[in-house]
């Protein structure tokens, strides 16, 4: 009698259904991601588009991505290490970074694409859809039954703008995390990304009001030199310890603003992507790995929700002072 594979063994029999690889890494939630990728049924081949958002340790990722049955293909990326071209010196992770970098990702993506006008010139869609201006506000026009996120224009060429959406992955989408940054930078790029401010800086959800002009601070990095303010006068250890990279690149509170402002100005100018040089591209870079952090004790927390109070009361009387001298000037 030949030698027979048994199939259908114990393990077929059970009700117990193994979950994909990456959800049982915590990696990938399927249940988002279905509903960002699937096509309509009546729509042939007709690509979604995802901005997705992503952080390491020290930098922001941001990347356009189309879904096909291969896998998936990146049409555009950029990356927050490429702001070192465009003037920021420090910092490539916070809010202002990932303003930059998803602002980068979106010129780079709208002058890649390119089409024929009524003339029959060739054209990008970064001549047609130049971005917003930074003010924190959102704007949308009404376009037959659909709405999109981009500036009020004539829609004689009757080109539609690059609709994406946010794919934020397992991020927690709190009240002004990092990720709505990169979307704010990619909106006032010129894509079409729906969105609202309900999940900006500035926005209360009690009072259900939002205010532009703090999201455009934290855009900017006020919040970053308020910090490092409060630590030149309460503690130098640790400000020399947290703004190292920035006190050896000579930034102070005060030019972490024009810094970031510069490089707005810069990427619209030129967002294309620079090529590497020879021997950083050919050179075999050490890994390295960052140090295994360890459990805080409970005295360690004490201390730090101690040094979060004291930095709180110090802005509060830091905003008290000046409305005093603001009263007093008035006065006068």
């Amino acid at each position: 009698m030949a030698f027979v594979i048994q199939t259908r063994n114990k393990a077929y029999f059970k009700r117990f259904q193994t979950k994909f690889r990456r959800r049982r890494e915590g990696k990938t939630d399927y249940r988002a991601r279905k509903r960002l990728v699937v096509q309509a049924k009546d729509k042939y081949n007709s690509p979604r588009f995802r901005f997705v958002v992503r952080f390491s340790n020290s930098y922001v990722l941001c990347q356009v991505i189309e879904a096909e049955i291969t896998g998936d293909k990146v049409i555009c990326s950029a990356h927050s290490k490429e702001l070192k071209g465009y003037g920021v010196k420090a910092g490539f992770k916070n809010y202002p970074a990932a303003y930059c970098t998803g602002l980068l990702c979106a010129r780079r993506l709208l002058a890649s694409i390119k089409f024929q006008d009524e003339d029959d010139n060739e054209q990008t869609l970064d001549n047609l859809y130049e971005g917003n201006k930074l003010d924190g506000y959102i704007r949308s026009v009404k376009y037959g039954r659909r709405t999109l996120y981009v500036e009020d224009l004539e829609w004689e060429s009757e080109r539609r703008p690059f609709r994406c959406n946010l794919d934020v992955g397992i991020k927690a989408t709190t009240l002004g995390a990092r990720v709505f940054g990169a979307l704010k930078g990619a909106s006032d790029g010129g894509l079409d990304i729906p969105h609202n401010f309900k999940k900006f800086p500035g926005y209360d959800a009690g009072k259900k009001k939002y205010n532009a002009r703090t999201h455009v601070d934290r855009i900017c990095g006020v919040h970053i030199g308020q910090y490092m303010k409060f630590l030149q006068a309460n503690d130098t250890a640790k400000f020399e310890a947290h703004f190292s990279e920035y006190i050896k690149n000579g930034v102070g509170p005060d030019d972490i603003g024009n810094m970031y402002q510069g490089a707005h100005d810069a990427i619209r100018a030129d967002p294309s992507r620079k090529a590497n040089p020879a021997d950083e591209t050919h050179a075999v870079l050490k890994k390295k790995f960052a140090k295994q952090q360890t459990k805080k004790t409970l005295e360690q927390r004490r201390q730090s929700v101690r040094e979060k109070l004291a930095y709180k009361k110090w802005k509060e009387d830091e905003a008290s002072e000046s409305d005093s001298e603001e009263e007093e000037e008035d006065d006068e």
